[in-house]
């Protein structure tokens, strides 16, 4: 029951075609550094933690496959866009791998 509730809402707020930026959800318990540094293993770029600790809001420059992201241990994306994508060219991206500081700090 539980997993089809979250096929549900992933299938919902899938991410649009070809959209760079997306929410990458993890398993809960997940914390946001070690969700950060499993995405950079892709270059992906961090913008910001999501709304919890195991959803990361990361932009992929070079794009992203299902594939790619259940290797790294994400369940699966969301739009960014109602995840408040459309605040992140006010912060500042974290570098792939970068330390653990965050546009929180």
């Amino acid at each position: 029951m539980i997993a089809g509730l979250g096929f549900t809402v992933a299938s919902a707020a899938a991410p649009r075609p070809g959209a760079t930026s997306v929410a990458v959800v993890f398993m809960p318990g997940t914390g946001f550094p070690e969700a950060a540094a499993r995405l950079a293993t892709l270059d992906a770029r961090i913008m910001r933690i999501g709304a919890a600790e195991n959803i990361v809001i990361a932009r992929f420059p070079h794009g992203w496959s299902l594939p790619a992201l259940w290797k790294t241990g994400a369940l699966f994306p969301l739009d960014a866009l109602p995840a408040g994508d459309c605040l992140l060219p006010r912060m500042q991206a974290l570098t792939p791998l970068s330390p653990a500081k965050t546009v929180l700090d």
